[in-house]
């Protein structure tokens, strides 16, 4: 029962952020038109859960040695994912729902979510956090799921295009990041799929134990660091200019740098950086 509970709790929330690929919303559609009376109140209690905070809790080995326990609140609608541990804290404005929440190596802790996409267009990224002397540090945060969909139909077809970007992060012994990206092409008309993927691309990032961050190399910076915050009236866009040295990786053509214990990614050739958030 726990597990339908869990399998009908994902459904909820990835139909209500929209971040349900093609194929498996037709699947999953299918079989909620199929549900029992038993699987419906199973649905309604996920939907109640849903409207309450939603907590979790686990245990990391910190890196000077000793452990801390880390806590996820979330409250479904309100995009704020809010992450502490015994003497810290850090906020993510725009949670739209778990994909993967994991402990890795023992002293990471990988979450996978979604953000607000746009019109068929679904996002993901991927947070390890890690923990050392009472703080909480984002090792990591990329951009790691895209996927794109275009539709059009007219009175003799309908056709479909869905452009897939998944970017899968794990890591190694030595608690280096391997990340390997697919990327594939999913197209068809009139319910005739076919589904195309380029060769997976493979990255390694290394982790830096004295600042406990994930990089690989550091440079000189003058760009602009953007940073979105919502709420349930408007947006407010705060902009600042960097001048300095920052550690830094490459990712799918992306450029990654981290600045005042945030990770920004490149938005274009203008020297435009925003808040990976």
């Amino acid at each position: 029962m726990l597990n339908a509970v869990k399998h009908l709790y994902r459904i909820v929330e990835r139909m209500r952020n929209g971040a349900i690929e093609l194929f498996s919303c037709t699947r999953r559609n299918r079989r909620l038109s199929l549900v029992s009376g038993f699987q419906y109140s199973l649905l309604l209690l996920c939907l109640l859960l849903s409207n309450t905070g939603i907590a979790q809790v686990y245990t990391l080995k910190t890196l000077d040695g000793t452990s801390a326990t880390i806590k996820l609140r979330y409250k479904p609608f309100t995009k704020y994912l809010t992450i502490s541990c015994a003497t810290d804290k850090l906020i993510l404005h725009e949670y739209w729902g778990p994909g993967e929440i994991k402990v890795i190596n023992k002293k990471f802790l990988k979450i996978k979510y979604y953000i607000r996409g746009g019109s068929g267009i679904g996002l993901g990224n991927t947070l390890l956090l890690c923990v050392s002397h009472g703080k909480l540090w984002q090792a990591m945060h990329i951009e790691s799921y895209s996927s794109n969909l275009n539709y059009s139909a007219d009175l003799d077809s309908k056709r479909t295009t869905q452009k897939i970007i998944d970017a899968r992060l794990a890591l190694d012994i030595a608690d280096n990041a391997r990340i390997v990206t697919y990327d594939t092409l999913v197209t068809g008309e009139n319910k005739n799929f076919r589904r195309s993927s380029a060769t997976p691309k493979k990255d390694v990032i290394r982790f830096n134990l004295a600042r406990c961050i994930f990089y690989n190399y550091q440079k000189n910076f003058n760009v602009s660091l953007i940073e979105f915050i919502y709420n349930s009236n408007h947006t407010i866009t705060t902009k600042k200019h960097f001048t300095g040295m920052a550690p830094a990786f490459q990712l799918n053509n992306l450029e990654y740098i981290f600045v005042d214990s945030k990770w920004y990614i490149e938005s274009n050739s203008r020297g435009e950086y925003f808040l990976a958030d």
